[in-house]
C-alpha cells in the first residue's frame, strides 16, 4: 500500500455552527442543547490515545504517531473533541473523514481506511480494557489495490544507482532486498527484530507480529541474502522523513510525474519476474508472499508480452 505522508495541522477551520447528534442514547450525558456538552468521566478519543498509544499501537512507532494525530485533528473537528468514547459513533466517524476527503487534495480512499483505522481501534481496544461499553465498525472505502506497473531491470539499476550516489546505501539494499524477495517495507526495516532469523544460511524467518498477517518463511537468492546482510548493520539509519525524502528525490530524477513509481512496486516486481521469467506457479508465489488468497496475489502479477508469448508457443 501508498504511504502518503500529510502535513500537520493545528485545526481545521469551518465555519458552520457546531452540531452533534448520537446514535446510541448517551448513558453518562446530559443533553441540555443541540450541542454536546461533556459531563461523563469516560474519556475522550484523544485523551484515551494520549494515554493508551503505546498499548493501542504495540510495535510500530509511525502508527502511534499517525494515530495520534488522528485523535487531535478528531478532536479539533467541529465540536467533536467533546464526545466522550461511549458517545462516538459511526456517523461522526464517516463525517470526519468525508470531510479530510473534501478538504485534502492527497487525501484519497487509502488514506482515508488508514485513518478510519486509526479511529476506531483505540475506541475498540477501550471497549477490550472494559473503559466503554461502545464499540464502532465502519465498512472501509473501495481501493484498487492492484498497481499499474513493476520495475525492469534498468529501472531497478536507475534506482539502486541514485541512492547510492545520494549516499543512502542502506535505502539501495532495501530495494534489492524486496526485488529479489518480494519483502515488503515494513518487513525489511524490522529485519533485526530479536524474533527475526535466518534459516539453514538462506531462508528468512519472519514471525506474526513483523508480518501482520502470519508468520512466513522467505527463501533469500544470492543478491537478496548479501542485501540483508548487509542491512543488518545499516538498517538503524532508516527514519521515515529520510526514506520519503530520498524517494522523493529520486522518483522526480527518473520517473517524474510517475504516481506509482513507490517502493511497493519492489514486490510487485519480484512477482512479476517470478511468474514472467521462470513461469514459477501462482500457487507458491502466494506462499512466498505470505497470502493466505491466491487472488491477492493476482494483484501482483503483471505478465509481459514476452511471456504470453512463450506459453502459446508451447501448444
Amino acid at each position: 500500500m501508498n504511504q502518503i505522508n500529510l502535513p500537520l495541522f493545528s485545526h481545521f477551520t469551518n465555519d458552520d455552527t457546531p452540531v452533534c447528534q448520537t446514535e446510541n442514547k448517551p448513558t453518562h450525558q446530559e443533553k441540555t442543547s443541540d450541542t454536546c456538552v461533556r459531563t461523563s468521566d469516560c474519556p475522550t478519543l484523544q485523551q484515551y490515545v494520549e494515554e493508551n498509544f503505546a498499548e493501542i499501537w504495540t510495535t510500530d512507532n509511525k502508527h502511534r504517531g499517525d494515530g495520534r494525530r488522528a485523535a487531535r485533528w478528531f478532536n479539533d473537528y467541529k465540536d467533536f473533541g467533546q464526545l466522550t468514547l461511549d458517545e462516538i459513533n459511526r456517523r461522526h466517524i464517516k463525517e470526519f473523514i468525508n470531510h479530510l476527503l473534501d478538504t485534502r487534495p492527497r487525501f484519497g480512499n487509502s488514506t482515508a481506511n488508514r485513518y478510519i483505522a486509526y479511529l476506531t481501534r483505540p475506541i475498540n481496544h477501550a471497549y477490550e480494557e472494559d473503559v466503554t461499553e461502545n464499540t464502532v465498525k465502519i465498512k472501509y472505502k473501495k481501493v484498487n489495490s492492484s498497481r499499474p506497473r513493476y520495475f525492469s531491470r534498468e529501472e531497478e539499476k536507475a534506482i539502486v544507482n541514485h541512492l547510492v550516489e545520494q549516499g543512502r546505501y542502506w535505502m539501495a539494499d532495501m530495494v534489492i532486498l524486496s526485488c529479489n524477495s518480494g519483502m515488503r517495507k515494513g518487513e525489511i526495516i524490522s529485519i533485526n527484530d530479536p524474533k527475526v532469523r535466518l534459516v539453514d544460511g538462506d531462508t528468512l524467518y519472519l514471525p506474526y507480529h513483523v508480518c501482520k498477517t502470519t508468520d512466513r518463511y522467505v527463501p533469500l537468492n544470492q543478491k537478496a541474502l548479501d542485501a540483508y546482510k548487509r542491512l543488518t548493520h545499516t538498517i538503524h539509519q532508516y527514519t521515515p522523513q529520510k526514506f520519503t525524502k530520498s524517494w522523493n528525490k529520486m522518483r522526480y530524477d527518473i520517473a517524474r510525474g510517475d504516481k506509482h513509481f513507490v517502493f511497493h512496486v519492489c514486490r510487485h516486481t519480484c512477482v512479476s519476474r517470478l511468474v514472467n521469467e521462470l513461469g514459477t506457479p501462482q500457487k507458491v508465489v502466494a506462499e512466498i508472499l505470505g497470502h493466505s488468497d491466491e487472488r491477492t496475489t493476482s494483484n501482483y502479477i503483471h505478465v509481459e508480452l514476452q511471456a504470453k508469448k512463450r506459453a502459446v508457443d508451447k501448444l
